[in-house]
């Protein structure tokens, strides 16, 4: 595996970014994890990168999966997440030919490294509860230094309601 990279992804790359999500979100799908909730249009790629909060992950020219960084609230957690923005980790997707190469720990690290630089002190996620699936989401991010903050059901706008788990890294 070349070196790894991560910066924001080019415009004319939103669409491969795009392709790779949805591959890595068919695969979790066939396999019942739900990493996440509802598969995210073009749209939503090109709105975090009009936003500069898309990032791709380069295995030296090659674009071989993307994460979103962004500094927002999220209401679903009440006070203070609602009020007080925060750096969030989201979407972190890998193509999965690179599989069982521990990218995703070294993306996360990257981008540990990229709020540090943004004066940043933590790094939140959330994921979804699966208890079909032994805790496989927040196993994964405990194993890279993420801290389980609260399990809470959050009802979305649809009317959809799943356990989530809310999780930070001081960094």
């Amino acid at each position: 595996m070349r070196t790894l990279a991560l910066q924001p992804i080019p415009a004319a790359q939103i669409e491969h970014a795009h392709e790779t999500y949805e591959d890595v979100f068919d695969w979790l799908s066939k396999r019942g994890v739900r990493q996440w909730l509802l598969k995210l249009d073009q749209a939503a790629f090109r709105a975090r990168h009009a936003k500069g909060e898309l990032f791709g992950i380069y295995a030296g020219q090659w674009l071989i999966g993307s994460v979103m960084i962004a500094r927002e609230t999220l209401p679903y957690y009440g006070e203070p997440f609602a009020s007080t923005p925060r750096w969030w980790m989201h979407t972190l997707n890998i193509n999965r030919k690179c599989s069982g190469a521990q990218i995703g720990a070294q993306i996360v690290e990257f981008v540990c490294a990229h709020v540090r630089r943004e004066r940043g002190e933590d790094l939140w996620l959330h994921c979804v509860n699966d208890p079909n699936f032994d805790d496989t989401m927040p196993g994964y991010y405990r194993a890279k230094k993420f801290r389980e903050v609260m399990r809470t059901e959050v009802t979305y706008p649809s009317g959809n309601a799943f356990e989530m788990v809310l999780m930070v890294r001081a960094i």
